[in-house]
């Protein structure tokens, strides 16, 4: 078994903490070593919310860094702070997956991307989507014709997330 890649989460908001609880968790290849927030009233709804050790969760990334061995950042975060983050995550040499959409404009995608180049690091934008068994389906069929010449097709994905109490 191969020795799991240590990462700071970053983001904990209501969606980060989805990340927390439902996705990390099931990764056995991944190990989160600290949790990241800005916000002092999402990091405490974390920690409760999550059971996180308070030695582990920090309010900026450098205090994560300087605090662990990490390698990697996953970062839940929303679209205004992927810059900072993956600038952050660069500028220590560590490795990022950001969710989509990484930047708000193909200039500020090719400086980041750049960036992370410099830095040899990888940058990961995240699409889960296109691996659910809905969306596989659906393009095997449309591939195979199974349903007859498709002039359109919508499809919205949602996610019910509940609000903590």
């Amino acid at each position: 078994m191969t020795t799991p890649i240590k990462i700071v989460h970053v983001g904990l908001g209501r969606w980060g903490r989805n990340w927390a609880s439902t996705i990390v968790p099931t990764v056995p290849s991944v190990e989160t070593v600290a949790w990241v927030d800005t916000s002092a009233d999402a990091l405490a709804a974390a920690q409760a919310e999550l059971n996180l050790p308070a030695d582990r969760c920090f309010q900026s990334l450098e205090a994560a860094f300087a605090a662990t061995d990490a390698a990697a950042v996953l970062g839940p975060v929303t679209l205004p702070a992927h810059a900072p983050v993956i600038e952050t995550a660069a500028r220590a040499g560590k490795h990022v997956l950001i969710e989509k959409p990484f930047a708000p404009s193909l200039d500020e995608a090719r400086r980041l991307t750049a960036l992370a180049d410099q830095a040899g690091i990888t940058l990961h934008v995240s699409q889960n989507y296109r691996f659910f068994p809905a969306v596989l389906t659906t393009h095997r069929l449309l591939t195979e014709k199974a349903l007859g010449e498709v002039l359109s097709v919508d499809v919205q994905f949602h996610r019910q997330i509940e609000d903590s109490p």
